[in-house]
This record gives structure tokens, sequence and C-alpha cells, in this order.
């Protein structure tokens, strides 16, 4: 699994009408810390595997499988075994109006163990290795058939979410969802915890705390995020000013803009324009 790095930023370069790399990674060899715009998805076939996602290990049993949100800094460590590494590109997903309420989840690493769910675990494992058998099969309909694959993947991991957060007593309902919606087209404007926690009918102690432990962050935390994924998109146009951007996605000001980019990306807008130029030329 070769990698093309810039500092800890990997060049992950998806050719026209790709939707996602795969490897078949038997190496005994360290990746290190790095992170790409890319959801990267790994199963372990043979023996187990460990990651360490923004310094937290995780240690992957076969067949296992955890999905690294894009922009998460992550490193795998030297290990003898078979894995299934899958890249998915972020811009497809996050263009995708059908996955807007996976935006909400896809945040922070999402482990799929044997204890957790075992009747899930297989079922995406079928779906990988489904993808896996049609990877390099020649003609214009594998790519078709991968990424209806891919999203049957995201889907599942969604629906297990919503279940498990069904399951606690801060069940988020579906005004709660409406909120998370709301955000979604609204993220480029100003948005406050008083309209939020009205929409939702909640509290707004209650609402953000609810908030945090359904998307795993504050919501000043996500907002940003999501911010900064429209962002993204907009810095691949060289003809677009980074002030406009910041403007056009909901930062008052380029310094504030700056910042939160450099904290969720570990570089500039400035220094995300010129990696993205190098990966398409």
């Amino acid at each position: 699994m070769p990698m093309q790095m810039e500092g800890d930023f990997e060049i992950v370069g998806f050719s026209e009408n790709q939707s996602i790399l795969l490897y078949d990674n038997e190496k005994t060899e360290e990746y290190p810390t790095h992170w790409h715009n890319a959801v990267e998805i790994i199963m372990p076939l043979k023996n187990s595997f460990t990651v360490i996602c923004d310094g937290e290990k995780i240690s992957l049993k076969e067949r296992e499988i955890l999905i690294i949100p894009a922009g998460t800094l992550h490193n795998l460590k030297a290990q003898s075994g078979r894995r299934l590494i899958m890249l998915a590109d972020n811009i497809t997903i996050s263009e995708n109006p059908a996955l807007t309420e996976l935006s909400a989840i896809m945040n922070t690493p999402i482990y799929i163990s044997k204890e957790a769910d075992m009747n899930l675990m297989n079922k995406l494992g079928n779906i990988i290795e489904d993808i896996y058998r049609s990877y390099n099969r020649p003609g214009g309909t594998a790519e078709v058939f991968i990424y209806i694959k891919l999203l049957t993947l995201l889907g599942e991991v969604l629906k297990y979410r919503l279940g498990e957060a069904a399951k606690s007593a801060d069940n988020p309902t579906d005004k709660f969802m409406l909120s998370i919606k709301y955000i979604e087209k609204n993220y480029m404007n100003e948005i406050t915890l008083d309209r939020l926690s009205e929409i939702s009918g909640y509290s707004k102690y209650y609402f953000s705390r609810m908030f945090s432990k359904y998307t795993g962050m504050s919501l000043s935390d996500f907002l940003n995020r999501r911010r900064i994924m429209a962002a993204e998109l907009l810095l691949l146009d060289k003809k677009r000013a980074i002030i406009d951007i910041a403007m056009q996605t909901g930062f008052t000001n380029l310094s504030t803009f700056n910042r939160a980019f450099r904290k969720a990306k570990n570089c500039t807008p400035t220094q995300f324009r010129k990696l993205c130029s190098e990966i398409n030329h």
C-alpha cells in the first residue's frame, strides 16, 4: 500500500469516476501517523490488527471492522497478517444528499466488534468482500456496483448507530434529527443554540447534552467540522479567494477560518489547496 506524503498528509489519488481504492494488504510495515481526505475502512482477514486513531489504541480481531473518518490522524503499526484496507472518496460521500444524517456520526472512528454486533460485523464483512471481488473486474459496470455496495455499507452503519442511540435514555427523536438536517441546510449562516433547541423541543441544556452524546462533539466543533467539509470542496477551485470561501462557509473572518482549519486538518487552507492541486497533476 504505497503512501505519497506531504508532512503528515497522505495524498490519495482517485482516478476519474472512481469512488474507492482497495488494498489486499499483507505487508509487515508501519504506516506512520497520517491523515487524508478519504474514509478508511479496515477489516483483518488473518491475525489481529492494531490501529492508533487520535492517540487511542484499537485492536481489531479477525473480520472486525474499523471505519476511520476523513481527516482523522491515525497510525497503522507494523504487524504480520492479512487485511483489506479500503479508502472511499470523502467528496463522493459528502456530496450525496442521501447521506446527510451520516455526517452526524462520521466524526469519530466507528469500531464494529464481535461483541458489539456479530450480525452487523458479518453483514458489513460480506459487503466488503463483494466490493473486493468486483474491484479488479473489467468493464464500466463494476464501479457502479462498487458505489452501490459502498452506499449500502454506510447505510447499515447509520442504521446501527441510530439503533444504538435508541437504546439509551437519551433517544434522538425525529425532532432532534430535524436539528441535524437544519444544520446541514444552514451551516453557512449563523446558527444559535436557541434555534436548535427550539427545533428539537428540548431545553438548551438538555439539547447540548444530547447533541454531544449523539455526535461525540460539542455544537461549535460540529459546526466547524461541517463548514470545513464544505470549504474543502470550494478550495478545489483555485479561482476562489480563500477569504471568500471562509465567508461562504459560515466563518466570520479569515483568522477564525484558518485557526479552525488548521485544528481540524493540521494544515492551513492554502496548504490544503496546494496538496489537492498536487494530487490532480
